[in-house]
């Protein structure tokens, strides 16, 4: 994941994630922000583009992280 470039989120997908993230505190949403950030970068296409098989696409690209820091990811995404 790290060699990939991050992809600019267009105003639509900020504004989407704005609303997902507001009600979180001020570190949870930084996180969730990045999250989001890390996912679209993988999925290259906008949040109304996402399928299900991007979401476990990106859930097997997630190579070498420990379990838990693979479920944050795509808990995150999920809430």
């Amino acid at each position: 994941m790290n060699n990939m470039h991050l992809m600019r989120v267009d105003e639509q997908d900020q504004q989407v994630i704005g609303i997902w993230v507001r009600e979180h505190a001020e570190n949870t949403a930084r996180y969730y922000r990045a999250d989001a950030q890390e996912f679209l970068t993988y999925a290259q296409k906008p949040i109304r583009e996402v399928t299900l098989p991007d979401i476990r696409g990106y859930e097997d690209s997630l190579t070498g992280l420990k379990e838990g820091s693979k479920a944050r990811k795509i808990n995150n995404m999920m809430t």
